[in-house]
């Protein structure tokens, strides 16, 4: 499924970026290129287009754009994997998401803008997510769980039912956050423990 507003797709990134690159091929676009949020910022008929986000290192910079793109009213399409499983009602599904391959997104959860799903995530219900969020491979994130903005959770990571994640954290890879984690920074662990601010 493509949300979209019919004009030519802008993938905001970096051509030697392999992120970019699978955001490339994965949207279902026909009419796109990319760009450089350098060469964006640059740009004088920006609403020619519509614009996804498709770098993910620096989390400022995507914010940065992110509230450019807001402040110039500019359309970002959203993008579901044929593949993916979606019981919640699409209208849940904040614009400029990216839900890859095999992902389920079950009844009830609630995604905020400009989040990116890969391939293999659970979602399940009743779940509340923010702004600029990046789920890696395999997360699964139980039942009435808060996730909040600006948040990166690692590849085959897991959030417990009902346990909630304030904004700008980062959980790594192969963790398991089992209660409410209140303060912003780097958190890793079977039992996350913070690491770094």
């Amino acid at each position: 499924m493509y949300i979209s507003n019919g004009k030519t797709t802008v993938i905001l990134g970096y051509k030697e970026s392999t992120y970019t690159r699978e955001l490339f091929a994965f949207c279902p676009a026909n009419d796109k290129i990319i760009i450089s949020p350098e060469d964006f910022l640059k740009m004088n008929n920006k609403q020619n287009y519509q614009y996804v986000l498709g770098f993910s290192k620096d989390k400022e910079q995507r914010q940065y754009i992110i509230n450019k793109l807001d402040e110039e009213e500019l359309f970002s399409p959203t993008f579901i994997h044929d593949t993916a499983v979606v019981y919640t009602d699409i209208s849940n599904i904040g614009p400029g998401t990216s839900i890859a391959a095999f992902c389920t997104i079950m009844t009830g959860a609630k995604i905020g803008r400009h989040s990116v799903f890969e391939p293999y995530g659970l979602i399940a219900h009743d779940v509340n997510i923010g702004d600029n969020c990046m789920f890696r491979s395999g997360v699964m994130i139980a039942g009435k769980a808060t996730i909040g903005n600006n948040v990166t959770i690692g590849l085959k990571s897991s959030v417990i039912e009902s346990v909630s994640v304030c904004n700008d954290v980062d959980v790594g890879s192969l963790s398991n956050v089992t209660k409410d984690i209140t303060e912003p920074g780097r958190y890793v662990g079977s039992r996350v423990k913070k690491v770094s601010d």
